[in-house]
C-alpha cells in the first residue's frame, strides 16, 4: 500500500493487512478493537460482554490487570458459546476478540469485522468501514514517515490539553494542541496537520499518546 492509498482508504481490511505488518504494539491494535466495539455496545446482547469490553478497555489503559482480562476472556467466550442466533454470536465473538491476551495484530482485525457485520444496513456498514478507515489513521499515524517527537515539545500547556482531552474523551481541543505544540518548536507537519484536521479522534490518538508519553 502506498502512503497516498493509505492516507486516502476507506477500506479498513486492506489497511489492516498492511499494518499487521508493520505494527505489532498489543496497546495500539487493542485500543483499535475497543473502539470498533464501543461503537456497537449498544447491540452488545448480554451484561457479561459489555462488562467484558469494559474491562478490556481499562487493561488497554493500564487500569486492569491481566488476571482481569483473562476473566473477561472467560466470560465474553462463554456467552459466545451459550447464543444461538448469529446477531448474538457474532457480538460476542467481537468482544471475545477484544479479550485476548496477546498478538492483538492478528486478533484485532478479527474484533473489528465482526463489530462491522453488526450494522445494518449495508449503506449504513460502509459508513461503518469508512469511519473505522478514520480511526486506523488517527491511532497509527502515518506508517511511511514515522513522526520523531521531542520532549522539548512536551510543554505543560501541552500536555494539560492532551490529559484534559484523554480523560474526558472530547477532542474538540486539537487544533489548539497543535497550537501549543507549534510554540513549543513543532515542526512536524505530520503532528500539525493531524491536530489541525477533520478527525475523527479518539482514546489512543497518536499526537495525544505522544505528548502523554504513553506506549
Amino acid at each position: 500500500m502506498t502512503e497516498a492509498q493509505w492516507l486516502d482508504s476507506a477500506h479498513p481490511e486492506k489497511m489492516i493487512r498492511y499494518i499487521q505488518r508493520v505494527v505489532l504494539n498489543d496497546r495500539t491494535w487493542r485500543i483499535f478493537a475497543v473502539r470498533c466495539c464501543e461503537r456497537v455496545r449498544h447491540l452488545l446482547p448480554d451484561e457479561r460482554c459489555r462488562t467484558a469490553l469494559d474491562t478490556c478497555a481499562r487493561f488497554a489503559e493500564g487500569s486492569a490487570s491481566a488476571s482481569d482480562l483473562a476473566a473477561a476472556e472467560d466470560a465474553s467466550n462463554a456467552a459466545f458459546t451459550e447464543f444461538d442466533d448469529s446477531l448474538r454470536e457474532t457480538a460476542a465473538a467481537a468482544v471475545h476478540a477484544a479479550c485476548l491476551p496477546n498478538d492483538m495484530h492478528l486478533y484485532a482485525p478479527c474484533a473489528t469485522r465482526q463489530a462491522a457485520l453488526l450494522v445494518w444496513p449495508r449503506l449504513q456498514r460502509k459508513l461503518e468501514y469508512r469511519w473505522q478507515a478514520a480511526v486506523l489513521r488517527d491511532l497509527f499515524g502515518n506508517p511511511s514517515r514515522p513522526v520523531t517527537f521531542s520532549p522539548s515539545w512536551r510543554t505543560s500547556t501541552a500536555v494539560a490539553l492532551a490529559a484534559q482531552m484523554y480523560e474526558a474523551r472530547e477532542f474538540g481541543a486539537m487544533p489548539i494542541l497543535g497550537d501549543a505544540l507549534q510554540d513549543a518548536g513543532c515542526d512536524s507537519a505530520d503532528v500539525l496537520d493531524h491536530c489541525r484536521g477533520e478527525g475523527p479522534h479518539v482514546r489512543g490518538c497518536w499526537v495525544v499518546d505522544l505528548v502523554l508519553g504513553k506506549e
